[in-house]
């Protein structure tokens, strides 16, 4: 048997080299939530425990899962994965933060907001000139029908008139 110790500190390092951003977190943690590494804030969290509401901890049939929590050692809002470490008694769970892994979302909901209202200015624009185009053809038409109606009152009282030769 070869027994080998890694200092805490080591583990964290090579966590951190892989999530560099101390927005996103790793976590390499005992079987009962004791933290064993921490890729940022190694020192607030050595001889301590993640909340017992964790569905890791809750379950130990559960081989992985995932869940979301404002982390109580740093305050950053992260969505959670975790995987348990085939025989043996550790758990790894990465945290990535919920604002940057949103950023794009809220980006994409921005500019389709965006693009919504000018499209709807636009057909807004199309259904007033369509209806300003509907308006004048109606005046025109009634017009029209003004003329018609004028020029057969002339037409019939011409034909009444005497010497024209149709009376």
């Amino acid at each position: 048997m070869i027994v080998v110790s890694v200092s805490a500190e080591h583990l964290s390092q090579a966590l951190r080299e892989i999530f560099p951003d101390p927005a996103d977190v790793a976590l390499l943690l005992r079987e009962d939530g004791a933290y064993i590494a921490r890729s940022h804030l190694l020192e607030g969290v050595l001889g301590k425990k993640v909340p017992d509401d964790r569905s890791f901890l809750q379950d130990r049939a559960i081989r992985h899962g995932f869940y979301d929590v404002v982390a109580p050692v740093d305050g950053v809002e992260r969505y959670y994965a975790w995987r348990r470490v085939p025989d043996r008694p550790l758990v790894v769970s990465l945290g990535l933060s919920k604002s940057a892994a949103m950023a794009t979302v809220r980006d994409s909901v921005r500019s389709s907001g965006l693009y919504n209202l000018l499209t709807t200015v636009a057909l807004l624009l199309a259904a007033l000139w369509i209806t300003r185009l509907f308006l004048l053809k109606s005046r025109q038409t009634a017009a029209l029908a003004e003329a018609r109606e004028r020029l057969d009152f002339a037409l019939q009282g011409a034909d009444s008139v005497p010497g024209t030769g149709t009376a």
